[in-house]
C-alpha cells in the first residue's frame, strides 16, 4: 500500500497511518477513548501494527484502565523484550494493579540495559518500599540521587525509607 498524500486524489488511503496520525492529536488531548475507538478498528484490520497498540496502551494507561494497558503492553514485549519503554509503562500499570513482583521484574529488566534509567529506579524505589523491602528501596534511591541530585520525590522517598528503616530497628518497649 502506498502512504496516502493529502493532495493526491488517486493515491490510496491508509487507515491505519491515518489512525496513527489522529491517535497521536487525540493521546495529546487527553481524548484517550477516541483513540482507543480508532485503535480498535485499526487494530481489527491489521493486528500487527505495533504503532497503533503502543497508541492504545498508553490511551489505556491514560484512562487508568491497568488491566487492558499490561495486556497491550505485554503483546508489545512479544515482539521487542528489551523494549524500555514497554517495560517501564507495563510496570506502572503492574504497580497500580499491586502486583509488585512482576513491576519490579519490569523495572529491573530495563535497568539491565539502562541502569541510569531515573524512571526506572525511582518507580522499582516504589515497588521495594511497598514490598517493605526498605534496603533495596534505600540502594535504588541513592543511585538515582547519584544520577540526579536535585530530584525532590526521590529525596522525600530517602526520608521516608530511612524513617522506615530506623523504626523497624528499634527495639519494642519494655512491657509489650
Amino acid at each position: 500500500a502506498t502512504e496516502a498524500n493529502p493532495g493526491d486524489k488517486n493515491a490510496e488511503f491508509n487507515p491505519g497511518r491515518a489512525c496513527r496520525q489522529r491517535a497521536m492529536v487525540e493521546v495529546a488531548k487527553k481524548q484517550c477513548d477516541l483513540v482507543i475507538a480508532d485503535a480498535n478498528a485499526a487494530l481489527s484490520r491489521r493486528p500487527e501494527d505495533a504503532a497503533l497498540r503502543r497508541y492504545r496502551a498508553f490511551a489505556y494507561l491514560t484512562n487508568q484502565d491497568w488491566k487492558k494497558a499490561r495486556a497491550d503492553y505485554s503483546t508489545i514485549l512479544k515482539e521487542k523484550n528489551d523494549d524500555a519503554e514497554a517495560l517501564s509503562r507495563r510496570a506502572y500499570a503492574e504497580m497500580q494493579l499491586k502486583q509488585f513482583d512482576q513491576a519490579a521484574a519490569d523495572y529491573s529488566s530495563v535497568l539491565r540495559n539502562h541502569p541510569k534509567d531515573v524512571g526506572a529506579l525511582l518507580g522499582r524505589s516504589y515497588v521495594y518500599e511497598m514490598n517493605g523491602k526498605v534496603d533495596q528501596g534505600l540502594a535504588d534511591v541513592n543511585q538515582l540521587l547519584k544520577i540526579q541530585p536535585g530530584n525532590s520525590e526521590a529525596a522525600n522517598r530517602k526520608i521516608r525509607l530511612e524513617a522506615q528503616k530506623k523504626k523497624s530497628q528499634s527495639p519494642a518497649p519494655l512491657g509489650q
